[in-house]
């Protein structure tokens, strides 16, 4: 009788720690799905980060280029203003 208590409290410890490392296995195999989201998470952040870095260069180049262009319309408006007013006094409303 003693030895059948054994025996029983032998499979018993042996199905508990069966079932310890399927536990301990899914543990594992969470915690690598978890580290996987998270690099791929990190991985389309930083690959977000970078588009919009580049597309805050690119407005900002296409904003210098409009700069340029109204200072380069600014100068050209106002070597007209003078070439006119050389001329005549009637552009600054005298007649």
């Amino acid at each position: 009788m003693l030895e059948r208590e054994r025996q029983r409290t032998s499979e018993a410890q042996q199905q508990l720690a069966d079932e310890r490392k399927r536990y301990d296995e899914r543990i594992e195999a969470l915690i690598n799905e978890q580290r996987e989201e998270r690099r791929i998470a990190d991985e389309e952040r930083r690959v977000a980060d970078a588009e919009r870095r580049l597309a805050d260069e690119r407005a900002a180049a296409a904003q210098q280029a409009m700069l340029a262009t109204i200072a380069e319309l600014t100068g050209a408006i106002a070597e007209l203003r003078r070439q006119n007013n050389g001329g005549n006094g009637t552009a600054n409303g005298q007649s």
